[in-house]
């Protein structure tokens, strides 16, 4: 139930346990107290920059036909927008969230160390940036590339849902959402860069100092938009249910867009057949195979997988169906 305008709900036990723990272990965690990956390791030429398991077309017969060359050509690119999209979900998703949250635009994140918790969560998503522009810019040096990059679909989904909300605090709710799923399903993309020992060194460990820090930011996230879910109406909290379903298929869509520009940038000749091929997989609108676990458990913790509308929602794009099996 929604508290009434003005009344406070004290932050639960463990809720408070969470951001506190958080807050206290900050200072030693922190990667940007750390830093130091690009200054530690060099980068190497023979090394690929990127697993080919992670290209929308990795298995497709032309792209398996192209020449060595070819293929490594297009695996710096696949790094190169890897590292831009990073930058889109830490600079237009996840600090303008934090941002609004220390500004007071959403309920319940006015306890003090919750406020802590999304200020320290901010310098991180900094140093995060930081991090992927700079082993982006030693990227396209060592290699020669500057692919331009087609919008990313995260980024077009949410600017259009900005543009169409009818008010200040529903595009806020759904940012929130955006950013929760983001910092809830990215440590399982980062754990398996990071633990890829047949890409660039620098590469891998730039991941898992990323890594260090998101497996924190989830639990906070949770935490947080779990307070926020407090002083919804039902309404509300049904938004808020089918956004987070959206904002799954966004955030695990193939970017065929960008990989279309990309494919052109390098005239790769089968690139109308790779492209197809993506746009393909992505027309589906599902989530792609992958372990949801953190989102459903969000979904549990919060009490919204006991809304019929947030099970709809989480059918209709394959989430359940993809814990049950």
């Amino acid at each position: 139930m929604a508290l009434s305008a003005g009344e406070h709900e004290p932050l639960a036990l463990g809720a408070r346990d969470v951001l506190r723990g958080s807050s206290q272990s900050w200072l030693r965690r922190a990667q940007v107290k750390v830093g130091g990956v690009e200054e530690r390791l060099r980068f190497q030429q023979e090394a690929p920059d990127f697993p080919e398991a992670l290209l929308p077309f990795h298995s497709h017969p032309a792209y398996r036909a192209l020449p060595a060359l070819e293929r490594a050509r297009i695996l710096t690119c696949g790094w190169v927008a890897y590292n831009a999209k990073t930058v889109v979900v830490e600079t237009e998703i996840v600090t303008p969230v934090c941002t609004g949250l220390l500004r007071g635009d959403l309920p319940g994140v006015d306890d003090p160390w919750a406020r802590r918790a999304v200020a320290e969560a901010l310098v991180d998503e900094a140093y995060h940036t930081y991090l992927a522009v700079a082993v982006t810019n030693l990227s396209k040096e060592a290699r020669g590339l500057e692919p331009p990059l087609a919008e990313f679909e995260l980024a077009r989904n949410v600017r259009a849902f900005d543009n169409r909300a009818g008010s200040k605090r529903t595009a806020a709710l759904s940012r929130l959402a955006v950013a929760t799923v983001s910092e809830l399903l990215i440590s399982n993309y980062l754990l398996s860069l990071s633990r890829d020992q047949s890409i660039q060194p620098i590469h891998r460990e730039s991941v898992a100092s990323h890594l260090q820090d998101e497996l924190s930011h989830g639990s906070i996230f949770a935490e947080l938009a779990q307070r926020v879910c407090r002083h919804l109406d039902a309404h509300e909290l049904d938004a808020f249910s089918r956004q987070l379903a959206l904002s799954a298929v966004w955030f695990s869509h193939n970017e065929w867009r960008v990989w279309s520009s990309i494919l052109d940038y390098l005239r790769v000749p089968a690139r109308r057949d790779l492209v197809a091929y993506a746009r393909e997989a992505a027309a589906a609108g599902c989530v792609n195979p992958g372990n949801y676990a953190k989102l459903t458990e969000f979904a549990k913790r919060s009490g919204l997988a006991e809304r019929p509308t947030t099970r709809e929602a989480f059918e209709s794009v394959g989430i359940w169906r993809s814990e049950a099996t």
